[in-house]
């Protein structure tokens, strides 16, 4: 099966620079570092910010690819509004771990309440935007972590640049690494029996990404990759240095937490 990686042919030192910061995160040491729970709630307390953004680069894309409009038109590229309309769903709409239709955010505010994590800051974030606050206002407003910030600033930049960035941060810094990375932090949370019991809510939310992004959409997230980010070198350029930024402060986020975590 051909894989977003198959994509960097010819090899050179942008696709270089990518698949590098993809290795860093699938090897970095905060994978094994959950030692008691406070650990696992100070990843929570950061990562929610990963999981709330998602949607924002997610609908960046699908307004696009398959917009929700009027009189409706119908659009080239069935296979990429396929795709889209298909992740949108299952993370706006999955059947969750208790058996009712929940977006992976609600998910994951469960998944933070069972174990005791702060879920102030994203609600008070997403409250200020429910208000009409502008995003970059709202942000700075936001008790969050520092790191957390500049993630989420950096993904909303992106929402902002042109469509084949946006499917290379999608796709790159998101789809293709996420089986990589949460494999190694399932790991890590289930090695202590009763900690995992703690925290059954947030390994239900990784395995499912693991499992429906390996085997599911990454195979169609690098026939997307192609289809938009590939037409010329310019544009291979432009999406590979997009790529580099999401997974850059995807990497700093991660040494953000690690880094609290030894500290306590």
């Amino acid at each position: 099966m051909a894989t977003l990686q198959d994509a960097f042919v010819p090899s050179d030192s942008k696709s270089a620079f990518v698949a590098q910061l993809s290795r860093r995160l699938t090897e970095h040491p905060l994978h094994g570092s959950f030692a008691k729970l406070d650990d696992i709630r100070t990843f929570m307390v950061h990562h929610v910010w990963c999981v709330w953004d998602f949607m924002s680069l997610l609908k960046s894309i699908q307004r696009e690819l398959a917009p929700a409009a009027w009189p409706w038109l119908p659009k080239p590229d069935v296979d990429a509004a396929r795709l889209i309309n298909e992740i949108t769903v299952g993370e706006e709409s999955d059947l969750g771990p208790d058996g009712t239709y929940k977006s992976h955010y609600a998910i994951y505010l469960d998944a933070m309440r069972e174990c005791g994590a702060d879920i102030e800051g994203i609600l008070g974030f997403q409250r200020d935007l429910q208000r009409g606050l502008a995003w970059r206002e709202a942000l700075a407003r936001a008790d969050a972590p520092r790191a957390s910030k500049e993630f989420t600033r950096t993904t909303l930049e992106i929402c902002e640049s042109s469509l084949p960035e946006r499917i290379a941060a999608f796709t790159l810094g998101r789809e293709e690494i996420i089986p990589s990375t949460f494999r190694p932090l399932i790991e890590g949370l289930s090695r202590d029996e009763a900690q995992a019991r703690q925290v059954k809510t947030l390994l239900w939310y990784l395995d499912r990404h693991v499992v429906v992004d390996g085997d599911e959409h990454g195979p169609m997230a690098a026939k997307l990759f192609r289809s938009h980010c590939m037409t010329d070198a310019a544009t291979r350029a432009r999406s590979l240095d997009a790529a580099a930024r999401s997974l850059g402060a995807r990497g700093a986020l991660w040494d953000e937490i690690a880094s609290k975590i030894r500290a306590s």
